[in-house]
């Protein structure tokens, strides 16, 4: 039976469709600005897999300054 939510109004999912969407990462990071690193290779996209990698090839963050 429909749930109502307003009155004459009720919703009926369906849950045999399949999905509209892909249920698979899509995210793809990109990173502009100075680093304190510079690898040897600067001029070709690099795939990086976690943070550690990042600061292996880029350095670390810069602290922030306390006011």
């Amino acid at each position: 039976m429909p749930n109502s939510t307003t009155p004459g109004v009720s919703v009926q999912e369906n849950t045999r469709l399949p999905y509209s969407v892909s249920l698979a990462e899509s995210a793809v990071p990109a990173f502009i600005g100075y680093t304190e690193l510079q690898p040897a290779d600067y001029t070709k996209p690099l795939k990086i897999n976690s943070l550690l990698e990042y600061e292996q090839y880029f350095g670390k963050a810069k602290k922030k300054a306390s006011a």
